[in-house]
């Protein structure tokens, strides 16, 4: 058959009906007389019939609904119709072309005559089939007065809906399809980790690696799903926020991050050094005022459970400024000191007892710090004492972090992996303290000067755990994987 009026469009394979084949339109309904996998088979088999028996694309619903209802018949579907598609001028109602049986240039005329005479004389309407019964030949007509070009088709049952658009039955076909596909799709949890993406303190308050980066994410939110996006910190720049009610919330994050595929996805949310030059309470608080922003404490848990399975995964949201003092980036790139000792003692102590009862299958801690760069800030020195230890003795799967404006994977020693996530906003290709990550570490580094940044995307299942680093531009960078915890 033949769509008339439709642009050529990619459909994905939830929507094609005929993966494989050249078919690639049609209308098909299907009832509770024909179970899913018999009818998608038939309905494949049923619209390449025109195809596969040379009709090409000027095959018709009739002749292939015909077959298959003799094939299968289903007297008592829900969807079953009784109905022929009203024709106008050799087109249905729903704009698709029967090619099959033209209606001769010379005799259009005696055909308008013969349907107006019909409609005239209340034999039938248009979409309506009367039955003739052996007694009963004079008290109504077939659709043949309608429908001259094809005499001897029988009313359409069963499993075709001829006078259902196009789009529609596409619609209706993937809200069947889709079920048996989900079923069979691999149960994760799937997340974006996205650091230092906080736009500009002047209008319009975003970069333009910002906004390319929150569409990519949409889109790959879209494609491949996503549970939440990890924040991890300097979400405002150059200082934070004043309070719970200034505009940058809108024009840094609301307004960027607000594509449909988005409008759902919760997001978990640290702090970094920039935020602590402004209000990180006025940032707690905004948790009380977006759906979407999640940032209940300055360190906080989360734990998460793989759909249909018993595999679990714990994520620490650390506070590294709080842990170790803030950084001056034009004065110093190491933190000194932390502010408040007596907090930064509280915190580690809490991280300490939480990783020793963690008895989760991928334990994956988060901070905007790094432990290992190569990059313009180095190696956190008081993370690498007093952290790093922490992530060996209790088998720590991850450690997600940002600072440094590139993308960088390290692994260590004891199969600890890090994930940088620094390229949110601005991009730095400096590779200056390379020297001071032990040789080995070192597996991906992206800094490209003229990228629009990227992201990683993270997709934990109840086998492994994989990080993919995407570039802002849809380029797949790098992908690495790290296996699940054993038992203790």
């Amino acid at each position: 058959m033949r769509v008339r009026g439709l642009r050529s469009r990619a459909l994905s394979p939830a929507s094609c009906l005929l993966p494989g084949s050249s078919c690639r339109n049609g209308s098909l309904g299907g009832g509770e007389g024909v179970g899913r996998t018999s009818w998608k088979r038939e309905a494949r088999w049923c619209l390449s019939v025109g195809w596969r028996e040379g009709r090409g694309r000027t095959g018709t619903h009739t002749e292939c609904c015909t077959q298959m209802s003799n094939t299968h018949p289903t007297p008592h579907t829900q969807l079953t119709l009784e109905t022929q598609p009203r024709h106008t001028h050799g087109h249905t109602q729903n704009s698709i072309r029967r090619d099959s049986h033209p209606v001769p240039r010379e005799n259009a005329g005696v055909h308008r005559r013969q349907a107006t005479q019909a409609r005239r004389t209340g034999l039938q309407q248009p979409g309506q089939v009367q039955s003739r019964g052996p007694g009963n030949k004079g008290s109504g007509t077939s659709s043949s007065a309608l429908e001259p070009t094809s005499l001897s088709e029988p009313p359409v049952t069963g499993l075709c809906l001829p006078r259902m658009d196009m789009w529609t039955a596409l619609l209706f076909l993937q809200a069947l399809l889709l079920p048996s596909l989900a079923d069979g799709a691999t149960p994760a949890l799937r997340f974006v980790a996205v650091g230092d993406w906080g736009g500009v303190p002047n209008a319009p308050f975003h970069t333009a690696r910002e906004m390319a980066n929150a569409k990519e994410i949409a889109r790959t939110v879209q494609i491949l799903g996503a549970d939440f996006i990890l924040s991890l910190g300097d979400n405002f720049y150059f200082t934070g926020v004043q309070d719970v009610n200034d505009k940058r919330f809108q024009e840094t994050f609301e307004d960027v991050f607000s594509d449909r595929s988005l409008r759902n996805v919760p997001w978990y949310v640290l702090a970094g050094n920039h935020d602590h030059l402004g209000n990180v309470s006025a940032q707690i608080a905004y948790s009380k005022i977006s759906k979407r922003w999640n940032f209940p404490s300055p360190f906080y848990r989360l734990r998460f459970k793989i759909p249909r399975t018993n595999v679990s995964v714990a994520i620490f949201m650390l506070d590294t400024v709080t842990l170790c003092g803030n950084s001056d980036d034009f004065l110093s790139q190491q933190p000194e000191r932390p502010r408040d000792v007596k907090l930064a003692r509280t915190q580690l102590s809490w991280l300490k007892k939480q990783l020793a009862a963690a008895r989760e299958d991928y334990v994956l801690v988060a901070g905007h710090y790094p432990v290992w760069s190569i990059a313009e800030h180095g190696p956190t020195h008081c993370l690498v004492k007093q952290l790093r230890p922490l992530l060996a003795t209790y088998r720590v799967t991850a450690y997600l972090c940002g600072h440094d404006h590139n993308l960088q994977y390290l692994q260590d020693e004891n199969g600890v992996g890090y994930v940088l996530s620094g390229a949110g906003n601005f991009m730095d290709p400096s590779k200056r303290h390379q020297r001071k990550v032990p040789n080995g570490y070192l597996r991906f580094h992206y800094g490209t000067e003229d990228s629009l940044g990227g992201f990683a995307y993270v997709e934990i299942s109840s086998k492994e755990m994989t990080v993919t680093y995407i570039e802002a531009s849809g380029k797949s960078l790098f992908k690495t994987s790290l296996p699940r915890r054993a038992r203790p």
